[in-house]
């Protein structure tokens, strides 16, 4: 099902990784909630927000077995450095925090597929080390609405996996180019 989107899905993170006047970096994003691509880049001169994009399969649900197939999520966010600053050893540390757009096809905790949509809001620590590799360590949390149509009855709840599960620490592990 996801194979005829994997050149969409490649070509999306490549546009939103493409810097407005700073620093790129691309890798992977790691969590018990969802795995998958992650893209950030440097905004402004004095580089002082990151955007922030990632292409994710939602791991709702298939780790214990409950679901045989992955959703797919989207999200966009624009986060503002709040502090920085640099070891003797070069390592540079920010801390960022910011909203976020959050789209895609996922299963919600009663494990029923549908369309999700709304906004995120986050925080995170990067560490930018001097070999161009940078880890980021973030938390955020998901205000989203669930839509689905089970058997021709559509439904429109609050998307409780995106609260649930906001708790789960995501690990970006990221290459500048």
């Amino acid at each position: 099902m996801l194979k005829p989107y994997l050149r969409w899905i490649l070509l999306l993170s490549l546009l939103c990784s493409v810097p407005a006047s700073g620093r790129s970096w691309l890798g992977a994003f790691f969590s018990t909630k969802a795995s998958g691509l992650s893209s950030m880049s440097s905004i402004g001169e004095d580089e002082s927000r990151l955007l922030k994009t990632d292409i994710l399969l939602d791991m709702n649900g298939v780790f214990r077995g409950w679901n045989s197939m992955p959703g797919l999520q989207i999200r966009v966010a624009g986060e503002y450095i709040l502090a920085r600053h640099v070891f003797s050893t070069g390592t540079g540390f920010r801390f960022l925090a910011g909203p976020g757009l959050v789209t895609g096809f996922v299963s919600d905790s009663d494990n029923a597929y549908g369309f999700v949509g709304g906004v995120s809001g986050g925080m995170s620590m990067l560490f930018d080390f001097r070999h161009d590799i940078a880890i980021s360590l973030s938390w955020s949390a998901d205000f989203c609405l669930h839509y689905r149509a089970p058997e021709r009855h559509p439904t429109l709840t609050a998307y409780r996996n995106g609260l649930l599960r906001a708790y789960a620490p995501e690990l970006r592990i990221l290459y500048q180019f």
